[in-house]
């Protein structure tokens, strides 16, 4: 019985999947889904970074290992500023914010721009805090 159901979710992930994909294309929504590591000198975050453009609304947003939100910021249209949404307690210092909008900003055209080879590897350093971003691709189911 138990195989029966983890056949049948199987199946209906793999073809919600492909569903998805083609809601993606028909309604020009893009999202892309990575690894992300960001280091801090001794500190880091590590998790998952969800990237999403929406009839020209971008939100990125970074779940670590445990499953909590560490960061959500948005951008509505091209040009436009960053605006941090959600921030962990210990990130939210006005300092902090600061270089994370600029540094994501610069960035978010990457994650969810048309990207050919789909296990490239985006990497970001900030010399100046010595701040350094890795974000893997996750391959599709």
């Amino acid at each position: 019985m138990r195989f029966c159901r983890a056949t049948i979710a199987l199946i209906l992930l793999a073809c919600g999947t492909h569903t998805l994909a083609a809601q993606e294309a028909k309604s020009g929504c893009t999202n892309r889904h990575y690894a992300v590591n960001i280091e801090i000198g001794k500190a880091y975050i590590s998790g998952i970074c969800v990237a999403q453009r929406n009839e020209g609304e971008e939100i990125l947003s970074i779940v670590n290992e445990f499953g909590v939100s560490a960061l959500t910021c948005k951008r509505n249209g091209e040009g436009k500023p960053l605006r941090i949404v959600n921030i962990l307690k210990p990130l939210n210092k006005f300092y902090i914010k600061r270089v994370l909008r600029k540094d994501l900003y610069t960035i978010m055209p990457e994650l969810l721009g048309e990207v050919s080879d789909k296990e490239r590897e985006i990497k970001h350093n900030n010399e100046r805090y010595g701040i350094s971003y890795r974000f893997r691709p996750i391959s599709d189911i």
